[in-house]
């Protein structure tokens, strides 16, 4: 599994590890059917049943046991065309 050592921001310090050089989004697959990404407030979750695309979006600050998904809400369209652009320039990156 490639990544990047958390180490030395765990322990505090600032090296070429440190807090600025961390990820702002992680990225999450489940087999070949699940992909979501999360940033420090939200998480997106897509996947398909069949042949039908199911998009989930969680605010993690105010809803931290993910039981209202906010997808369905017109004000969540930005936050969920920013997370899917990552989710997609990870997929790309990735060939995944």
């Amino acid at each position: 599994m490639g990544g990047v050592s958390l180490c030395e921001s765990l322990r505090g310090g600032q090296g070429d590890a440190g807090r600025s050089n961390l990820r702002h989004s992680l990225f999450f697959a489940y087999e070949q059917f699940q992909r979501s990404v999360r940033d420090e407030r939200f998480k997106l979750i897509e996947y398909a049943v069949q042949g039908k695309r199911t998009t989930q979006l969680f605010d993690l600050d105010n809803d931290p046991r993910e039981k209202e998904n906010l997808a369905g809400q017109s004000a969540a369209a930005n936050t969920i065309e920013r997370l899917r652009d990552e989710l997609l320039g990870w997929k790309v990156a990735w060939d995944y």
